[in-house]
């Protein structure tokens, strides 16, 4: 047998799993970097929507009002029952608006070359 065929295949098997040890760890960190990126641009997503959301807010508990007042012949009443559920839908609105946040960030950061992020750092 030829030791060093076998000594030069080992070597080759080493610097093989060496590559790949690399490969996995700039996989990794890549990874890392992007998940950072995703979740600045969600912030600033959520930033953004804000006021919208108190806009929308502002108008589901209007046309709750509305529609309880005109059923019940008072929008006294109406009213007071859309602020009883002012948590509750700011809330739900909250909750929608983050997701569309996280999505769009993720959309966002998928369609992103991470090459050109790496040279702007």
């Amino acid at each position: 047998m030829d030791y060093r065929f076998r000594d030069q295949t080992t070597w080759s098997a080493i610097d093989e799993a060496n590559r790949i040890v690399a490969e996995r760890n700039g996989s990794a960190e890549a990874s890392r970097r992007k998940q950072a990126w995703i979740e600045a641009r969600q912030a600033e997503l959520e930033k953004e929507a804000e006021p919208l959301r108190h806009d929308r807010v502002v108008a589901v508990q209007t046309r709750i009002t509305e529609a309880i007042g005109d059923l019940m012949g008072d929008r006294e009443v109406g009213r007071e029952y859309a602020h009883s559920q002012r948590d509750r839908l700011t809330s739900i609105d909250a909750h929608s608006c983050q997701r569309r946040a996280e999505e769009q960030a993720r959309r966002e950061a998928d369609a992103v070359d991470f090459k050109v992020l790496e040279a702007a750092e």
